[in-house]
């Protein structure tokens, strides 16, 4: 294996570095690679400015690295812990934009990579959460991993995002509560597999519906296809079977 080329991806104007996942991918756009962050250094602080980048940009013809979008403002004046940190996006490469949603906030967050412009679009006609913090009142905490994980499977939160070029609609995945017996067993996997649901919006951000799909999904590991949408169903008795439920768009 040869190495034609590589590049540093790093700068110095980012504080939260590049964690690429399922729901965190590298996405490309003309040809630039987006990298997506994870995290605060003031994660059991409470915020009161955010003073960094949370994307990376690599231009791989020009060699050239910029960074931008911060934290929205919901996340100030409170201590959220690492999880609600997390940040979700996919792209929309007719229009040329960036789509961010984050767990704790209602809005979509749309990066225009032609013009470097940020707005917020707000889901209309969609039930909204209401997300609480590990503390408002602090200005610091120590937390247990497991108490920290408790207090965010107890509520929903959004849990990501993807784009259907197909239909041109945004699927928006939340988190609902996991069952208190659940969360005491401390089963780790179980806890990680609870109850969703399926936010269907249109591509100017309307939104069209939603669907519960029960628990033991991970919408991490979705795909499309023929016009159908792939998700992962768990299996318990067999970790060495993967198995997709395939669900239908059908629009009336």
């Amino acid at each position: 294996m040869n190495i034609k080329k590589s590049y540093r991806v790093q700068h110095d104007h980012l504080q939260v570095k590049p964690s690429p996942g399922n729901l965190r991918k590298i996405s490309i756009l003309d040809n630039t690679l987006i990298f997506n962050g994870w995290g605060s250094e003031k994660e059991y602080y409470k915020n009161t400015a955010f003073h960094k980048d949370s994307f990376l940009f690599l231009n791989v013809l020009s060699d050239s690295v910029y960074t931008a979008i911060k934290y929205p403002d919901i996340y100030l004046n409170a201590i959220w812990g690492i999880q609600y940190f997390e940040i979700y996006h996919d792209v929309n490469p007719a229009k040329k934009e960036l789509v961010i949603c984050y767990p704790i906030d209602n809005k979509f967050y749309i990066y225009d990579m032609r013009t470097g412009k940020i707005r917020s679009e707000i889901m209309n006609g969609a039930p909204e959460l209401t997300v609480n913090p590990l503390s408002k009142n602090k200005s610091k905490i120590s937390i247990e991993l497991f108490e920290e994980i408790t207090h965010v499977k107890s509520q929903s939160s959004y849990s990501g995002i993807k784009y259907f070029s197909d239909e041109e609609v945004y699927l928006r995945f939340v988190d609902l509560p996991i069952q208190e017996d659940i969360l005491v067993s401390r089963d780790l996997f179980k806890i990680s597999f609870g109850p969703s649901k399926i936010q269907v919006i249109s591509k100017d951000f309307n939104f069209l519906d939603e669907v519960r799909i029960g628990e033991n999904y991970n919408l991490s590991s979705l795909f499309f296809n023929d016009g159908k949408i792939y998700i992962e169903k768990i299996q318990f008795e067999n970790e060495d079977l993967l198995v997709y439920d395939i669900f239908e768009l059908v629009f009336m």
